[in-house]
């Protein structure tokens, strides 16, 4: 079959396979229902508001800022900056996904992921994930 000028062929049982998730066109700003923000804005204006979902919308040509975290990230750190980290989006391209508010936690890893080097840190009160 064709499609977007590549052409794919049947091929007969494999022991693996992959697809991908729809990607959110970042040049046409952020889609219907999801907030555009800046690289510098965080979810501390969401603490306390565990497990609720905010889909957020990152402009292209972006600087990831501040993080602290790994996966789990301090509801203080730029949303952008940890979707990044997260491999949700890409700085040169931005785009959306969704941000999960969740309770702050004891202690908070810091690692190298994408490109972006995110911190360790203590205690805090309030934390996020991302997800496409």
């Amino acid at each position: 079959a064709m499609a977007n000028g590549v052409t794919t062929r049947n091929f007969p049982n494999y022991g693996g396979s992959f697809s991908f998730d729809a990607v959110l066109p970042p040049e046409a700003g952020p889609p219907a229902g999801y907030e555009a923000i800046t690289w510098s804005q965080s979810a501390s204006q969401w603490r306390g508001q565990n497990g609720s979902v905010h889909k957020v919308w990152c402009p292209p040509g972006g600087s990831p800022g501040s993080v602290w975290g790994s996966s789990v990230y301090t509801d203080d750190s730029s949303m952008c900056g940890a979707a990044v980290h997260s491999g949700r989006i890409q700085a040169a391209t931005g785009g959306g996904f969704r941000v999960i508010i969740s309770a702050g936690l004891s202690r908070y890893m810091g690692t190298t992921r994408n490109g972006v080097t995110t911190s360790n840190f203590a205690r805090f009160p309030g934390s996020f994930i991302t997800t496409p």
